[in-house]
């Protein structure tokens, strides 16, 4: 159910989040009402900081690599959300992008989990 929550995230809020985003949520521990997952739902997947941004990483460059391309390919079908990929939801296939803030959130965590 968590990627469920982190996909609509990445998808279907107006502003859109970014791993930026997620990962200050992380750290503040407000990921899961940010998204609105059940509370405590990260501490029974993810053992550590480590293995969540690992994870948040893979799903980021998977949703925003071949994904899009996919999506790009893939004939019109019916929308069944407020943010359907095409018109209200434009892409890029520059691929994914992780912020400098993202990166040095990322070393703070590691660092603190040593």
């Amino acid at each position: 159910p968590y990627h469920d929550y982190l996909f609509r995230a990445f998808v279907e809020r107006w502003n859109r989040a970014t791993p930026e985003e997620i990962l200050t949520w992380y750290a503040a521990g407000t990921l899961e009402k940010e998204i609105g997952c059940q509370a405590g739902l990260l501490a029974e997947i993810f053992a550590s900081p480590e293995e969540f941004i690992n994870d948040l990483e893979r799903w980021w460059k998977l949703y925003m690599g071949m994904g899009v391309a996919k999506r790009i390919q893939a004939p019109p079908v019916l929308a069944v959300t407020r943010r359907a990929f095409g018109f209200d939801h434009r892409e890029s296939q520059t691929g994914g992008y992780l912020s400098t803030r993202y990166k040095a959130l990322k070393e703070e965590l590691l660092s603190k989990n040593k």
